[in-house]
């Protein structure tokens, strides 16, 4: 494909994303909006695992660590949902070098045992402070505003989640076509190889873990200000998306095609998964079938 055809094919995605709101439901737009914040993540996971070669089962924890981060600043010291990214931001990265200044320096199987144990510890946090509503969450989480603009709907914030994945998907693409992105690139070869050529390859993987654990603060702030509410039990939703990407090629189209696939698969009715219908509003007798089942 010619540079000129590429673009083209870019800008007519844009502007086919763009028009989404002006056509298509609420239900619709708000399982967007849910692809759009887990992509971000998975897009991390794109340049931990699927370039950079190194399993964490624990990004689904940085998730919940941004969330909490500004659900806990919005509301008990009522501050700006955009004072909360920047401090679940600085909460998450530093988490994330000191976690990754610990672990990764281990190699085979002990480097995703150690995730799995680390992940499971920030859980546990979560639903046992009793700053952060333990088990019942943290309820209440203000809007994000640009001026005066309340970007509550779903279909306003749905411009910010898709140009902040956007603008994501190019950082990373320009960092991957950087030196510094060629020494990620040569990690799947292993440490002793990219060190024979001078590079820190604990360095690098460092820095690669904690871009990765940004990405997934950036998800976890838009998740908390979409949603106005945090539990644990949030976290334990994406951790199924994360696990299944832990062997992802290092594609980001693909990866937000497997978000879309786990959101639209948390959204389909049990009966209609083997035909793939949508859920839908039940009708007549069907509600009876639904009541009678959650009783």
């Amino acid at each position: 494909m010619t540079r000129t055809a590429y673009y083209a094919v870019v800008c007519a995605a844009a502007l086919a994303i763009a028009s989404v709101p002006l056509f298509a439901g609420g239900f619709t737009i708000t399982l967007i909006n849910y692809i759009g914040v887990y992509a971000l993540v998975v897009l991390g996971i794109v340049l931990l695992t699927g370039v950079g070669g190194l399993t964490s089962f624990g990004q689904a924890s940085f998730v919940g660590l941004a969330a909490y981060s500004t659900a806990w600043l919005s509301t008990a010291q009522q501050a700006s949902p955009w004072l909360g990214l920047i401090f679940a931001l600085v909460v998450t990265g530093s988490v994330a070098a000191f976690l990754g200044a610990v672990t990764l320096r281990l190699g085979g199987h002990f480097l995703p045992i150690s995730t799995i144990a680390w992940g499971l510890s920030i859980y546990f946090m979560f639903g046992n402070l009793d700053a952060l509503g333990r088990y019942n969450g943290i309820a209440n989480i203000p809007p994000i505003f640009i001026g005066t603009i309340s970007l509550a709907p779903s279909g306003v914030i749905f411009y910010l989640i898709w140009g902040l994945l956007a603008g994501a998907a190019l950082l990373v693409a320009n960092l991957l076509d950087s030196r510094e992105g060629r020494a990620v690139r040569s990690l799947r070869g292993g440490a002793i190889m990219i060190e024979s050529l001078g590079v820190n390859a604990f360095r690098v993987r460092l820095i690669t873990f904690v871009i990765a654990a940004l990405l997934a603060a950036l998800s976890g702030w838009l998740y908390a200000h979409m949603i106005r509410y945090v539990s644990p039990r949030d976290r334990a939703n994406a951790a199924p998306l994360l696990a299944d990407d832990r062997g992802c090629p290092g594609h980001s189209s693909s990866r937000t095609a497997a978000a879309a696939h786990h959101v639209g698969a948390r959204h389909i009715d049990p009966r209609d998964r083997r035909t793939g219908q949508a859920l839908r509003r039940p009708r007549g007798s069907e509600r009876g079938w639904l009541q009678g089942q959650r009783r």
